[in-house]
């Protein structure tokens, strides 16, 4: 039996990211940071956002890219989706809050959002009203979709950290440096209740209209219902970064700079599992609408996809080594027998790795991005496309190379199909 390749070309760049769905050695790239992560509402998508400033929204079945949105010019320190979807809000470290089409990836709102780096940032259950906390010491609000102000305050003693609408829409909460939690009623926009917790407050998130989470600088969280302390935990002296709650209210997840997830009771705060595939900080965890799945943003430029009742991340996305996250990978291919994985990326190069995740060779000879790569049924030949159109077939027993550019316009996706 003959074997043919077939190859798909258009001029928008498709990039598969790395992805399996059994626990496996991750192929980790050393380039810079992923900084936060969010899943919509449907969890059929998640985004994450990179310290280069680039967003990319995903599928979450098997972590396909579908959109890569630029245009921060500093890192991402927040993502949050519409109700509906249909919307992706970002902030960053360049002061500004952006808008972004989920369907697109084009840009349609960009805010300035103070003089220093925005914090986080809130959408109301509705979809109604953004918030954003900045170093500053300020909280900003608009409305949407138009991005009219509605309200700009500053109250706080030192930066602000984080925000979380309660799930009704009525109260907003802000952390602070100053050790305060203050929440906020949506109405007026004045201090409701103002909690001082004795140091420095992180994150802090609603679970149910009456509860919330806070996380301390030294690791502890605390659990605080109708704005009294009910319960105090503290697992090591981990550096909390971020904390979300299920959307059923039962759980809570903590993201740590020491490299790990912490999932907990959300009524007790006793810590029910730890997430330690991580081999650096982690800035942003986020939960699926199911409740059963749980996405975490990684130092060590992985996004990581958990199962709350599983150790294991059942899909990883990794960055390939690179200046600022522009040698991300963007293309991946199992052989048929698993014994080796194909990774092209952004480096022009296709890199090779045994079953143990191990770099056994890297192909070079590519003169733009790998957009695809696949091998053929029996192992023998691997065929990679690229951005420029061109489409290389690489004997790899022969170690033998043939080029064609068969178009003039990216590679999307290439393999081999069988003939009489």
């Amino acid at each position: 039996m003959k074997m043919r390749f077939l190859l798909t070309a258009v001029f928008l760049f498709t990039i598969i990211v790395l992805s399996n769905t059994a626990p496996a050695p991750a192929l980790e790239g050393t380039g810079g940071f992923i900084r936060a992560v969010a899943y919509n509402t449907g969890g059929d998508l998640f985004a994450y956002g990179t310290q280069g400033g680039d967003i990319f929204i995903c599928r979450a079945q098997d972590g396909k890219e579908i959109n890569h949105m630029e245009g921060h010019s500093s890192w991402i320190t927040a993502l949050v989706f519409s109700p509906d979807g249909k919307n992706l809000y970002s902030s960053s470290a360049d002061q500004t809050v952006r808008g972004w089409s989920t369907d697109t990836g084009k840009q349609f709102l960009m805010l300035p959002a103070g003089e220093r780096k925005v914090t986080s940032i809130a959408l109301s259950p509705d979809g109604k009203l953004l918030a954003a906390s900045s170093e500053d010491r300020t909280i900003r609000l608009w409305k949407l979709p138009s991005g009219t102000p509605v309200v700009s305050t500053v109250l706080f003693d030192n930066d602000t950290t984080d925000l979380s609408f309660s799930p009704d829409g009525k109260l907003l909460a802000c952390s602070s440096e100053d050790e305060t939690v203050r929440i906020f009623s949506t109405d007026n926009f004045k201090v409701k209740t103002r909690m001082d917790l004795g140091q420095i407050v992180d994150s802090v998130v609603f679970i149910t209209p009456s509860r919330l989470a806070a996380g301390l600088e030294d690791g502890t969280v605390q659990i605080i219902e109708e704005d009294q302390i009910v319960s105090t935990n503290r697992d090591g002296n981990l550096i909390i970064a971020d904390l979300t709650a299920s959307p059923d209210g039962k759980l809570l997840a903590a993201a740590c700079q020491d490299d790990c997830i912490l999932l907990m009771d959300s009524g007790t705060g006793k810590l029910i599992r730890r997430y330690d595939e991580f081999k650096d900080g982690v800035n942003s965890v986020s939960f699926a609408p199911d409740n059963r799945h749980l996405a975490g943003a990684g130092e060590d430029g992985t996004v990581r996809i958990f199962e709350t009742n599983s150790p294991d991340s059942i899909i990883r996305i990794s960055l390939a080594p690179g200046s600022e996250n522009k040698d991300y990978i963007s293309a991946v291919s199992y052989s048929h027998d698993g014994s080796l994985a194909a990774v092209g990326a952004r480096d022009k190069k296709i890199h090779l790795f045994n079953r143990a995740g191990e770099l056994i060779a890297v192909l070079e000879g590519h003169n733009a991005n790998v957009s695809t790569v696949a091998f053929s049924p029996e192992g023998k030949f691997m065929i990679s496309g690229a951005q420029d159109g061109a489409v290389r077939i690489w004997n790899l027993q022969e170690r033998s190379v043939e080029e064609f550019r068969p178009v003039e316009c990216v590679i999307t996706q290439v393999g081999f199909f069988p003939s009489e």
